[in-house]
């Protein structure tokens, strides 16, 4: 063979080495997040199996009040949600009043939340957690927007 072909085999051989080493990578990061999300669960109490949406708000960001209009009018039976505030402590205690579609809102400074707020990678934020992985979307105004169209084309399909 040829120097060439030599230099070709060897590229795909480093090539293919580095793409199995980033996949074994990104398997152990998925792994470590479902350990991460059946523990912080568990300390709460839920139930480990199933869906569940955690909502990352902080009080000072653009989002807050479209956020806040979104949980304020969520009923009961709005599913899971666990809400991560970055706030003051006052603001917390009157949002656990309004936000009644949450089955858990928790401060962010807090003890127990650490491990919720590690979930998030940006202080506004959701994350959908379908069981087996995370789909996180960052631009949280087109997402209560798809939501809300969403629910609404349902609510007309259901009258219909």
């Amino acid at each position: 063979m040829s120097h060439q072909t030599w230099l070709l085999v060897g590229t795909v051989i480093i090539i293919a080495t580095l793409c199995s080493m980033l996949w074994i990578a990104k398997s152990s990061l998925r792994a470590v997040g479902r350990i991460m999300v059946c523990e912080a669960m568990r300390q709460l109490g839920m139930d480990q199996q199933g869906e569940m949406t955690i909502i990352g708000v902080d009080y000072a960001h653009a989002s807050f009040k479209r956020i806040d209009a979104f949980l304020c009018e969520k009923g009961e039976n709005a599913g899971r949600i666990v809400v991560v505030l970055y706030g003051p402590d006052f603001l917390f205690r009157i949002k656990q009043k309004f936000w009644r579609g949450s089955e858990h809102i928790l401060l962010a400074s807090e003890e127990i939340s650490a491990m919720w707020a590690a979930l998030l990678k940006d202080r506004t934020e959701i994350v959908e957690w379908n069981g087996k992985r995370f789909i996180r979307y960052t631009e949280v105004d087109m997402y209560l927007k798809a939501y809300t169209l969403k629910n609404n084309f349902e609510k007309r399909e259901v009258v219909s």
